[in-house]
């Protein structure tokens, strides 16, 4: 199309020539924002189960240390 015949129409009619792309659009983001939620709460856990390692990595350090 070109630039008079998008001045040229409606609201609606704009929309309906936009829409397959828009919504293609917004199921990409939608998967896209899923994959990031779920990578990050997957890092999130991990950095969670990693501090409470290194918290009883110290805590027998400590209990052998004492001990010697």
């Amino acid at each position: 199309m070109t630039r008079e015949e998008w001045k040229d129409l409606t609201l609606m009619e704009a929309w309906i020539e936009i829409s397959p792309y828009v919504m293609d659009y917004l199921v990409f983001l939608c998967f896209f924002l899923v994959l990031v939620v779920t990578f990050t709460v997957f890092v999130f856990i991990q950095v969670i189960k990693g501090f409470r390692e290194v918290k009883k990595m110290r805590k027998r350090r400590m209990e052998k240390w004492r001990r010697a």
